[in-house]
Formats: structure tokens, sequence, C-alpha cells
């Protein structure tokens, strides 16, 4: 038993390891002296970081060690294209109004892409145990009720952040309706509507399993766009910051 305990605290303190290093160095691309600068791929990097730091700390918890498979190279990945591709967005100072909408939003990103990967998680093993060919990562995961439970929760928490974030953005952000915000809020309003809609469907018509995972899919989509393709259209086709 104490070789998997061991294992285990290994995994979760190289993943620490790995999110305070990557920290330290979005500190010297994020902060600059004219403000902080939310570049493309260091937004993301930031984000994948969130992510990691979360995961670790719902894993004290929850049992969801497996969802580090797919969360690790990810992060990984975002260093290096945030140290490769030059940046592209500018320095700006934010109140901090601004300061609790862009934390709340990210967080909440970072919340349903653990949603997102459990939803994955979910259907893979759904798939597995009803065709009888489990593999050892079906194995390794914890019962399909448990599975499920955890993904509604990661979606809830996601949901109150993302709440948080729309809250303050009509507060403190201005022109939120101005054209190169338009299409991120609007399409975060959906994204907001569709988390909403499962969280109902769950509760009140008992929406699971592969109802769920489609909900969770296409809400996640619609959110990532609203943000990142926002962003990537901006910065490396418009060239606008």
């Amino acid at each position: 038993m104490n070789k998997p305990v061991c294992s285990r605290n290994l995994i979760l303190m190289l993943g620490l390891a790995g999110a305070i290093a990557q920290a330290f160095s979005l500190s010297h691309t994020l902060i600059t002296d004219n403000g902080l600068r939310f570049d493309f791929f260091i937004t993301a990097s930031l984000i994948a970081c969130i992510i990691v730091l979360l995961a670790l700390a719902s894993i004290l918890t929850r049992p969801l060690e497996n969802l580090l498979v797919v969360i690790y190279p990810m992060a990984a990945l975002t260093v290096i294209l945030s140290a490769l591709v030059p940046a592209e967005g500018l320095s700006h100072e934010y109140d901090p109004g601004l300061d609790l909408h862009i934390a709340s939003s990210m967080i909440a990103y970072a919340f349903f892409t653990l949603a997102l990967v459990q939803a994955l998680l979910l259907s893979r093993q759904n798939w597995q145990l009803k065709h009888h060919k489990p593999s050892a990562l079906t194995k390794a995961l914890p019962p399909l009720m448990t599975m499920e439970k955890l993904l509604f929760e990661l979606i809830w928490v996601g949901l109150i952040f993302l709440t948080i974030g729309l809250g303050s953005g009509f507060f403190f952000v201005e022109n939120l309706f101005v054209q190169h915000l338009i299409h991120k809020t609007i399409l975060s309003i959906l994204a907001w509507f569709i988390f909403a809609t499962l969280l109902v469907g769950h509760y009140r018509f008992g929406w699971r399993s592969r109802t769920a995972v489609r909900w969770t899919i296409g809400g996640f989509v619609v959110l990532m766009l609203s943000f990142f393709g926002t962003k990537l259209v901006l910065e490396y086709i418009l060239h606008r910051a």
C-alpha cells in the first residue's frame, strides 16, 4: 500500500513544483513596468497554471488524480508556446474592479477546463463499461456515479465564478458591448446559459452521462471561443491589443 501512496505524493509534488516554476516564469512576462500584459499565449500559460493548482487542491478532497494525465502535458505545452511565440498584446494598468473581473473569469475557465477533461474521461468510462471493454484507465477511475458527481461539482463552481466574472464585467468594464468586445460578451453569456441549463436539466430532469458530456463540451467550446477566439483574432489577425 505504501508504494501507490508514495507514487501519488510524488506526482502531486512534481505538479506543484512545475506550477511554481511556471508561475515564476510568468512573473517575468505577465508583469511589466507598464502594467499587466495579457498576451494570448501568456494568458493561456497563466490559465494552465491556475488549472494545475486548482486540480492539485481539489485532489486533496476529491479523487481527481486522473485529470493530471491531460492537465500536465497541456500546461507544459503552454509554457513552451509562451516562450517561443513573441508577445503581441500591450501592457495595461487595471483597477481593482477589472482585477476581479479578470481573476474570476480565469478561474471560471480553469474550472470548466477541469470539467471538460472530467467529461471526456466519463464518456470514455461509460462507453467501455457499456461495451464490456474495461481498460486500465477505466479500472483506475472512481465509480461512474462518483465521476458524474465530480463533473457537476466542477460545473457548479465554474458557473459561480463565471457569474462573478460577468457581473463584475457589467459593473467595471466600460463599453462592454463595443465592437471588439461584443462577440466575447455574447458568447460568454451564451456559455453561462448552456451550463446553467445543464445544471437545471440534471437536477430537475435527471440529465446524466452522454447528455451531460455533450452539454459540457458545447459550453466549453462556446466559452473558449468567447475568450481565446476573440484574443486570437484581435492579436494575430487584426493586430489589435
